[in-house]
């Protein structure tokens, strides 16, 4: 890995420094297309159940509810919590908790 000041003297990002942030090139004739309404996602009818723990399957069911899938992700007051791991891994969940030790 290069340090900040490496990479600025480094001949790439003269390069890029040398480019716009964005650009926009016109490469044909044809007619511009409207916006559509939101278009439905691959997984819009899947119902997903997320009971994993370990950060593999979390994300697994963060991919999946970016995909359209209807995500709940269980849990358990009982289990060690890590905020950061839960706010990374739960985007486009639903969520709740349940306790095992009581009927």
């Amino acid at each position: 890995m290069r340090s900040f000041k490496e990479w600025d003297a480094h001949p790439q990002a003269l390069a890029l420094a040398q480019l716009p942030v964005i650009s926009i090139e016109k490469i044909g004739e044809a007619d511009p297309m409207p916006f559509a309404p939101r278009a439905q996602r691959t997984l819009d009818c899947v119902k997903v159940l997320d009971l994993t723990r370990i950060i593999a399957g979390p994300v697994c069911g963060r991919t999946l509810a970016a995909h359209g899938a209807d995500v709940m992700l269980v849990s358990s007051p009982l289990l060690p919590f890590i905020p950061s791991l839960v706010i990374d891994t739960g985007r486009g969940k639903r969520s709740c908790y349940l306790h095992l030790t009581h009927e």
